[in-house]
């Protein structure tokens, strides 16, 4: 479960986010680490800010575009946590899938996302051709504020809006993406 908060700076082209992810250990391995893919970390102008794990401070280790969080105590199989990652991601030119073009701000392979465990965890760098890219399954709560007002579409349904604040929830999707324009 995706749970987003999403600060997204129109003018100054770059947004900043609280995400909380809970995760359930569903493998039969041990587990010292959960790993995050950022695809979005390849433009530059991505920052971890600071990272908890069940309300502790946690070490971060940075690798291309993905993170390993170190956990505290070994997570079983079966066991859950709740990994809190604090982030700023500025927004380059761009007339793809991330970046902003013509008064467009796209979205896509924007945050940080839990990468596949498959005995070992996944981790996919950046690929401007194709989607290479691939998660489990998840449900996501996005809360946006935008700095101005603007029309938004993303995946899953919005559940409220009002103004410059809207309010998006999809159920068992591989991931989250938005466009925002005027």
């Amino acid at each position: 479960y995706y749970d987003l908060r999403v600060d997204l700076n129109l003018e100054g082209s770059y947004l900043t986010a609280v995400e909380s992810v809970s995760f359930t250990n569903n493998t039969s391995d041990t587990l010292t680490a959960l790993v995050f893919n950022i695809p979005a970390s390849f433009f530059g102008g991505f920052a971890l800010a600071d990272v908890t794990v069940d309300g502790d401070p946690v070490n971060v280790s940075m690798e291309k575009q993905s993170a390993e969080i170190s956990l505290l105590e070994p997570l079983l199989p079966g066991k859950g946590v709740l990994a809190v990652l604090h982030f700023r991601q500025d927004l380059p030119p761009s007339d793809g899938r991330f970046g902003t073009a013509a008064g467009v701000v796209a979205l896509g392979d924007w945050y940080p996302m839990l990468a596949v465990y498959d005995g070992a965890w996944v981790r996919t760098p950046y690929h401007d051709i194709g989607d290479p890219f691939y998660t489990d399954v998840a449900d996501y709560d996005v809360f946006l504020a935008t700095s101005s007002p603007v029309t938004v579409v993303a995946t899953g349904e919005a559940i409220s809006h009002s103004g410059k604040y809207w309010h998006f929830r999809a159920r068992q999707v591989r991931d989250f993406a938005l466009a925002a324009s005027a």
